[in-house]
């Protein structure tokens, strides 16, 4: 593909080797710290921007494909935005240390 993506225009390149290293350790640190809950918000976010990185960098990618990669890009903007919810690693490890540094924590928004 050299310098030019799908939608035609200049973009930056990696060399291949880096680039290969790069994506093979998002790949395989990233999705347990998302299913953890643990940093689920930089982690969802990370993994958004890859999805739209590979879905724009493969010349030969099908519809359904597409698809696929829009539905993840949904889900993943989803968690991004909102947080991982009460069952993840952020919400135990956030009392804790909320009552250490001075601050209370946030209740989950069901509660009552």
């Amino acid at each position: 593909m050299g310098r030019y993506g799908v939608l035609g225009g200049a973009a930056f390149t990696l060399p291949p080797t880096i680039a290969a290293y790069l994506g093979t350790g998002i790949e395989l640190v990233l999705p347990p710290l998302l299913a953890l809950g643990f940093l689920t918000r930089p982690t969802a976010f990370a993994l958004f921007v890859f999805n739209a990185v590979a879905a724009t960098s493969y010349p030969d990618i099908s519809e359904a494909g597409i698809k696929d990669h829009v539905y993840w890009g949904l889900l993943l903007a989803v968690l991004a935005l909102q947080g991982g919810g009460w069952l993840s690693l952020d919400r135990l490890l956030a009392a804790p240390l909320l009552r250490r540094f001075g601050g209370k924590p946030s209740a989950p928004e069901n509660s009552r």
